[in-house]
C-alpha cells in the first residue's frame, strides 16, 4: 500500500473514532454546547430534548441560561481566570476566577464556564464554580484532548448574565 493509501486510511480510522467518542460523550453532564453558558443563550429546547422528543425542562434546573447576557464590562464586573496547572492540562486542570465589581469581591454569584475546540467536531467541558469566598471561585476541568479552546466566562446575579471570553492553549 502506498504512504497516501496509509494515510487516507489513518484519517479514516481517526475521524470513526473521534465520532465514536462524540457519540459516547453526548449524554455527560459536562458535554455542552460553550455559547449555551458563554453567550447564556436561551432556547426554546435543551440538546437532550432535541433527541427525546420531549419537552424543554424547567429553566431553573441550570442557573447557567439567563434571558439576557451583556459583556462583564457593561455589568460593571472585572473577571479573572487562573489555571492551575498553568499552562492548563488535558486532565486534571483547576480554574480559579476571581470576580470584583468596582475593586470590591463579589460574593453569591454563580460563575460557570465552557469552552469546546473549534477545530474539532465533538463536545466540549461546561461547569458550574465553587464559591470559595472573596469573589473566587472555582471548578475542576477534564479538557480531554490537547490544544486550543475556547469560549466564555458568564456571571450570573439576580438573574441577570455577564459573559467575558476565555481561550486555553491546554498542553
Amino acid at each position: 500500500m502506498s504512504n497516501s493509501g496509509r494515510t487516507a486510511v489513518i484519517a479514516v480510522i481517526a475521524v470513526v473514532a473521534f465520532g465514536a467518542a462524540f457519540l459516547l460523550t453526548r449524554g455527560d453532564e459536562e458535554t455542552a454546547p460553550a455559547t449555551d453558558v458563554a453567550a447564556g443563550a436561551r432556547s426554546s429546547t435543551t440538546e437532550a430534548d432535541s433527541r427525546s422528543g420531549g419537552a424543554a425542562p424547567d429553566d431553573d434546573a441550570n442557573p447557567c441560561v439567563v434571558d439576557e447576557v451583556v459583556p462583564v464590562a457593561e455589568a460593571g464586573y472585572e473577571v479573572t481566570v487562573a489555571t492551575e496547572p498553568d499552562p492548563p492540562a488535558p486532565q486534571g486542570t483547576t480554574l480559579e476566577v476571581l470576580v470584583q465589581r468596582d475593586g470590591a469581591p463579589v460574593s453569591g454569584a454563580t460563575v460557570c464556564m465552557s469552552a469546546d475546540m473549534s477545530d474539532m467536531s465533538h463536545g466540549g467541558v461546561s461547569k458550574q464554580a465553587e464559591e470559595l469566598g472573596e469573589g473566587r471561585y472555582q471548578m475542576a476541568v477534564d479538557f480531554g484532548m490537547r490544544g486550543n479552546w475556547s469560549g466564555g466566562v458568564l456571571v450570573v446575579e439576580s438573574g441577570q448574565g455577564a459573559s467575558t471570553p476565555v481561550s486555553f492553549n491546554v498542553q
